[in-house]
């Protein structure tokens, strides 16, 4: 687990674009991504997908180079379980349904507030469908009552593009609120 004492995107180490990504195969059909901060891909919409959608994605070329239409499948989504009041004195056990093998979940906790509050973040082997979030890592939520937690599984594509190995991430998520004590 990492905890960050503001929550905010942090790019990958090394990121790169590559030009405007056109996504197929979403629930609009087809659609174009455009890097934002960091060169983060998002939608921020809502769903592009549905769960165990197959996409194909290509990009136009930016600092990495163009790539033809690649396929991703999209994973199920995650049933969590998770308490809404969590105490902060002990780690906390987490179990899901729907975890799909080679894919990762996040189970992220935090306030629902502007300005810069804490985050913890964890992620374990989807297939796993259990994990602990230590002790540690809640600590600073202690007495939060506007309290979020937000879960998501990810499947990451990797391929090799002109000597680039291009990663393309599929993520489903949902969120709850929940207290901290």
């Amino acid at each position: 687990c990492v905890v960050w004492p503001s929550r905010a995107y942090s790019p990958a180490p090394g990121a790169v674009g590559a030009g405007t990504l056109t996504v197929t195969g979403t629930a609009w059909g087809s659609t174009a991504v455009t890097p934002g901060p960091g060169e983060l891909y998002d939608t921020n919409g809502g769903a592009l997908f549905g769960p165990g959608a197959t996409l194909s994605v290509s990009g136009t070329g930016g600092t990495a180079p163009a790539f033809a239409s690649t396929p991703v499948a999209g994973p199920p989504n995650v049933m969590l379980t998770v308490p809404a009041t969590i105490s902060t004195a002990s780690d906390l056990q987490v179990s899901w349904m729907g975890g799909q093998s080679g894919a990762q979940v996040t189970v992220s906790f935090s306030m629902m507030s502007q300005g810069p509050v804490p985050l913890t973040l964890c992620t374990f082997d989807a297939a796993a469908g259990q994990g602990t979030v230590p002790q540690a890592a809640l600590a600073s939520l202690a007495g939060t009552s506007n309290g979020i937690s937000n879960w998501s599984q990810t499947v990451t594509t990797s391929f090799v593009a002109s000597g680039w190995t291009i990663q393309v991430q599929a993520t489903t998520d949902a969120f709850m609120g929940v207290s901290f004590q």
